[in-house]
């Protein structure tokens, strides 16, 4: 942990400072101020201006304006979520699951809590991640995020920040419907809530029930999106060879007009004989060679059957999803304990989410176990002779995927005060909480890869006429009984409706999480009293106790899937904990010190599966003058690693990759690499770096989990201030200046080695313990690698400022009315994150995760609303920064002396080097939003918003050596990617 004295001369030296967002006003002439618990503290003050970390506050009326029917939607388009995850765009398998990750840092160091009691994992069994779908809108008044880590006061994973959701209090009944559609007539969104809410002399009540629904979006209803997209370097490459298609020199780099295809699982299928690899392009034709670099063509209209195939045709953009929600939240003043409440919520909720792909790849490299080779007897083998072969299964039919999630949340509380015990002002509340997430996921349109085996061994016999015009049959008499019919893999629509009914399966996993929470908290104990004010302390104690399970298919476990390969998950662990809060006020009313204190807090845990910890926070909140604030907190912080990292059976994915051993990779790495790659390539793949370019970009990763594993550690230092002038001028306009530099360091980081990092440590390094996890014939492609997670020995570290203004701005002249502007802006300054082997980038300004998510250095955020009568008028711009072209895509092309094509030498010719550098790049960017509101009465209001009011394509994006990636041509995960959208909205309270 920073030294404190360093700590506090760092304050006092402010370069720049702790950042709030206003949310509400303070009512100078109220003699009584009702105090609150703000997120990240459980000692009362009078308001999150007292905060000592950065609080923002989000109303559910900034919510709904804005036309999203979930805080989650809300949520990831703040400045400080960068790279959130909404994985309803990701397209290659997802969990149906919207999350909210703060600074970069990962969704898994977010804490959440609903009226500061903790949210368990929702979305993934043995993940740690919340679905921030789970929360009715009808029943939340506001959302507030501490942007700073508060481990010492809620637990683990409050390493980032805590996302606390403030639950209503009102009386009467409110309906509430929207609708919503794209400018293109798809991607429909509707919404419906009903909320009742009662107040009796000792009771209180609210609860609501709602439903909202999104559809899905196909990747083919966009034009940016139709098909994956070649990178510019390989289009130079076939321009070079003048192979057909592709053009002239330079032609086609930076459009949507590069071939369309990504894939050499072909639908005809691939067949690697002895005379090559050859293909059937007619059904009933005969064999012809397959090259995967043939055109494509680059839309439906110029599709030339050949080269590779355009699995985006089956693909979506956005998966469907239907949530239905239930929850009741009450209060009981009852005569007990000298008058102590009791408290209940009761939080129900189902998701129905789905998403559709293409149909499996089976063959080579896609699957590791039965049938994947075509007999030499095969009753449709044309040649005589066995051999491994590819083919898209567009005969079965796509994957559709779908999950049925059930939430179900029981909190049951009691709380009073201790005056009697003569501790004025103090209080006590104890609680438990019951969590259950359950989720059956289907999978349908699987193949059984041990029937695929048997239906490819045939025998002459009563059956189906092969090549030869003879009858054949399965030859396994048992396969027979099972309804086994022979399988032609030749040419397109080449197996039956009854052949594709036998090898066909439906895949059902099931996933829960419970938990079970049991705390005891004292707030707001008065020690004793200083010149300055009462020395106040909070303390508690907290039992956790977590359970996961991931119940994987049993064909998947037996590994006779056509799916990724994966064992069943389960485990769990337990904590507890004690912690305590101490705020002392040090001076107050004096020259420089109208109020300076010091807060700290500590927590001690421990596990009864790993290592436990203990951690600190020392916060300072300063204000030398009443316009001025000076704040700031330094503490450590821990996440517990998740059931999945612990306990994980093993299984794995098909992520794509960069070949270290491919001539391209090569020729951009110094002397010294390019030696070490050329004699390893050369005795531990038997490949020829000089020549050797893979014919495939994905390749299988196995990963196990961990049980030595420990938690994370970090350190997080927030610092600032808030500057709300007063002079003569300004005082009226409610000026609020506000900044906050933050620095988070995270060790022990759970890992997994990587896939890229493990064929860098066998060619690079020639270390045995890598090569031996690379699975990969002489003078071939990887077939896969085994990855383990770690904890990582280096430090991740993220590293910005947050500034915010706001100013309120009565009766404008000749329009009349109030406008009231917020701006927020996050700078990053370094989001730096290391592997368990010390491999490391900085990925400020760039796009990863195969381009699907980029980290722009700034984000921006400005709200002007204006309010007349009963008009309120919103506009919001969103600034993101650009993406620059990565430093090996400049040293790659010599962008320094002016551009040279990497094939022939020459300087491209004019206007080449742009359109390529502007693929590996994105310009800033500004979309715009804006809502009407009116109250037509007391009881009515309606609302219209436009999200992406001048519809914004998304920009053309390829990241370099990244093949087709990312697939949908443009960053799905930080850029809008369906376009002008309109919802409408009413509610009727009474």
């Amino acid at each position: 942990m920073n030294s404190y004295v360093k700590f506090l001369m760092s304050l006092l030296t402010l370069m720049s400072v702790s950042f709030v967002t206003f949310a509400q006003e303070e009512d100078e002439e109220a003699d009584d101020v009702e105090e609150v618990v703000v997120t990240g503290s459980r000692i009362a003050r009078t308001s999150n201006y007292e905060s000592v970390g950065p609080v923002e506050v989000i109303t559910i009326d900034q919510v709904r304006d804005a036309g999203k029917n979930n805080i989650g939607d809300y949520l990831i388009e703040l400045p400080s979520a960068n790279l959130a995850s909404n994985q309803r765009s990701v397209n290659n398998g997802n969990s149906g699951t919207t999350e909210v990750n703060l600074r970069g840092a990962g969704s898994g160091r977010l804490l959440t809590l609903i009226n500061g009691r903790r949210v368990a994992p929702t979305g993934t069994g043995t993940g740690n991640a919340v679905d921030f779908q789970i929360f009715p809108l009808a029943m939340i008044e506001s959302v507030e995020v501490l942007k700073d880590g508060a481990a010492a006061v809620y637990g683990s994973d409050a390493v980032s920040g805590v996302v606390n959701v403030k639950l209503r209090e009102f009386e009467g009944a409110e309906f509430y419907g929207s609708f919503g559609s794209s400018a293109q007539g798809d991607a429909n969104a509707s919404e419906f809530s009903f909320a009742y809410g009662s107040r009796g002399e000792r009771s209180s009540n609210v609860t609501a029930i709602s439903w909202y629904q999104n559809d899905d979006l196909n990747m083919s209803e966009r034009e940016y999106s139709y098909c994956p997209r070649l990178e510019p370097d390989y289009i130079l490459y076939f321009q070079y060879f003048g192979i057909s298609g592709y053009g002239n020199e330079g032609d086609n780099v930076g459009n949507n007009q590069t071939s369309c295809g990504a894939s050499t699982f072909i639908p005809n299928g691939r067949f690697y004989t002895s005379s090559g690899s050859q293909t059937i392009y007619t059904k009933g034709g005969d064999l012809s060679p397959f090259y995967w670099y043939d055109y494509a063509g680059y839309n439906a209209e110029t599709a030339t059957g050949r080269g590779m195939y355009n699995y985006s045709e089956y693909m979506q953009l956005l998966g469907g999803r239907e949530n239905y929600q239930f929850m009741t939240d009450g209060k009981y003043e009852s005569d007990l304990f000298g008058g102590a409440t009791f408290d209940y919520n009761i939080m129900y909720s189902k998701r129905l989410s789905t998403l559709q792909m293409a149909p499996v790849p089976m063959g080579a490299g896609a699957q590791v176990t039965y049938g994947l080779t075509i007999p030499a007897d095969n009753a449709f083998n044309p040649l005589g002779e066995a051999f491994t072969y590819r083919k898209r299964m567009l005969d079965v039919g796509p994957r559709l995927f779908s999950q049925e999630a059930d939430t179900l949340r029981i909190v049951l509380g009691v709380s009073g005060d201790l005056d009697f015990l003569g501790l004025d002002g103090a209080s006590w509340e104890a609680y438990t909480v019951y969590h259950r997430f359950n989720s059956p996921n289907q999978t349908k349109n699987y193949i059984d890869m041990y029937r695929v085996e048997q239906a490819l061994n045939t025998e002459l016999g009563a059956g189906v006429v092969g090549a030869d015009g003879q009858q054949y049959r399965c030859a396994d008499s048992l396969a027979r009984k099972l309804g086994c019919v022979p399988l032609n893999m030749f040419g397109p629509d080449s197996i039956t409706q009854a052949a594709g009914d036998y090898i066909r399966y439906n895949k059902k996993d099931k996933l829960l999480t419970e938990a079970n929470e049991y705390a005891f908290n004292v707030s707001n104990v008065t020690l004793f009293d200083l010149p300055a004010g009462p020395v106040a302390m909070a303390f508690g104690f907290d039992k956790f106790d977590l359970y996961g399970e991931d119940n994987v298919d049993g064909l998947t476990e037996a590994g006779l899937s056509s799916g990724n390969p994966r064992l069943s998950t389960s485990g769990g662990y337990v904590s507890e904990d004690a912690y305590f809060e101490v705020q002392v006020p040090l001076v107050s009313d004096t020259f420089l010190a109208e109020e300076l204190r010091v807060e700290f807090a500590a927590r001690q845990s421990e596990f009864d599966s790993f290592e436990g910890d203990n951690v600190e926070r020392v916060s300072l909140y300063w204000k030398p003058i009443e316009d001025l604030t000076i704040r700031g907190t330094d503490s450590t912080s821990y996440r517990a690693p998740t059931i999945s990292n612990l306990f994980f059976g093993g299984g794995g994915g098909f992520p794509t990759y960069v070949d270290v051993c491919e001539q391209n990779y090569v020729a951009l790495q110094d002397a010294a690499t390019q030696a070490a790659l050329t004699a390893n390539c050369a005795a531990f793949a038997g490949l020829d770096t000089s020549t050797w370019s893979t014919s495939n970009n994905q390749i299988l990763q196995l990963v196990v989990g961990n049980p030595d594993l420990v938690p994370e550690a970090g350190t997080s230092m927030t610092y600032g201030f808030v500057y709300q002038p007063s002079f003569k001028f300004i005082e009226e306009y409610n000026v609020a200046i506000a900044a906050d530099y933050f620095e988070l360091e995270v060790g022990n980081a759970v890992v997994t080695s990587g896939v890229q990092n493990t064929l860098l440590q066998c060619y690079v390094n020639a270390d045995p313990t890598f090569c031996g996890r690379i699975s990969r014939p002489a003078g071939g492609d990887v077939v896969s690698v085994e990855t383990a997670y770690l904890n990582s020995n280096s430090l991740d570290h993220y590293e910005g400022y947050d500034v915010s203004a706001t100013a309120d701005f009565s009766d404008l002249p000749f329009v009349g009315g109030d406008l009231r502007v917020q701006l927020q802006w996050t700078h990053l300054v370094e989001n730096t994150t290391v592997d368990a082997t010390g491999v490391s980038d900085d990925y400020v300004g760039q796009c990863y995760d195969f381009g699907e998510s980029c980290f722009n250095r700034d984000r921006s955020t400005g709200l002007f609303t204006w309010s007349k009568g009963d008009w309120t008028v919103n506009w919001v711009t969103r600034f993101m920064s650009g993406i620059s072209a990565p430093e090996d895509a400049l040293n790659y092309f010599d962008v320094a002396n002016g551009g040279a094509n990497p094939y022939t030498g020459a300087a491209f010719p004019a206007g080449v080097l742009e359109d390529v550098m502007d693929t590996y790049s994105i310009e800033d960017f500004y979309y715009h939003n804006a809502s009407v509101s009116y109250q037509y009465d007391d009881n009515t209001r309606v609302n219209v918003a436009i999200t992406n009011v001048f519809d914004e394509e998304a920009p053309y994006y390829k990241s370099f050596f990244g093949f087709v990636d990312p697939q949908i041509n443009t960053p799905q995960n930080t850029y809008d990617i369906v376009g002008q959208y309109v919802t409408a909205s009413v509610s009727y309270s009474f």
